[in-house]
């Protein structure tokens, strides 16, 4: 009876301890330092989710104190991403890595293959919660990685649900000449505001007055 009670309160604190860890939203791994993070990322199979940010940059703190905290944003990157915090002006890693990966704005969000060390996705930012989250799915899916859309953007690649997409990331990081000129285009192509694929994209991403609104308010 007492090896079962034993067992029994080994469980339950073995659960408790799992949802704390979701409670807290994101585990970042202070414990390891970069190359340590890379080497059991690998192990894990996971990429390297990582948060640029300095000690004096708003945004970066509304998003530590207000996003990351939250449980749904914690358990789908606990789920899928290493995580780990840089700060782009901490002298032992951070400066060095701040520079290897190109970041001059923080937030800025990287995905990186453990493997090769390759950045694979990244975004930037504050965030919804909701956006932060479908911002990892991006990063998961090699179609939606924010490399290859600028890449398929840049051979040629116009078609509407490519465009969507193209749309939808660029919003995400507020580049609004971006969305404004891909919406431009997919509207050029035939499409139209009453169009199911259509509308979503206008109504969450185009502001102002525009021309378009003459297909909605006649």
């Amino acid at each position: 009876m007492k090896k079962l009670l034993a067992i029994s309160l080994a469980l339950l604190t073995l659960s408790g301890l799992r949802a704390g860890a979701e409670e807290r939203g994101i585990n970042f791994r202070h414990d390891l330092k970069w190359t340590q993070a890379m080497e059991e990322a690998k192990k894990e199979g996971k990429l390297v989710f990582v948060d640029f940010y300095t000690q004096w940059c708003g945004p970066c703190y509304n998003m530590a104190k207000t996003v990351f905290t939250l449980p749904d944003v914690g358990y789908f990157y606990n789920n899928n991403f290493l995580s780990m915090k840089i700060d782009c002006e901490e002298p032992e890693e951070g400066v060095a890595l701040a520079k290897k990966y190109n970041v001059h704005s923080c937030p800025t969000y990287g995905f990186i293959a453990p493997a090769t060390g390759e950045l694979v996705h990244r975004s930037s930012s504050r965030q919804s919660a909701e956006r932060f989250i479908r911002t990892g799915q991006d990063a998961l899916d090699p179609e939606l990685r924010s490399f290859h859309i600028e890449e398929k953007y840049q051979s040629g690649d116009r078609s509407r649900k490519f465009l969507g997409d193209y749309i939808n990331y660029y919003a995400s990081i507020y580049k609004r000449d971006k969305v404004t000129a891909a919406f431009d285009e997919l509207m050029a192509s035939g499409a139209t505001l009453t169009d199911a694929d259509v509308w979503p994209l206008f109504d969450s991403h185009i502001s102002g007055l525009t021309p378009y609104l003459k297909q909605v308010s006649d």
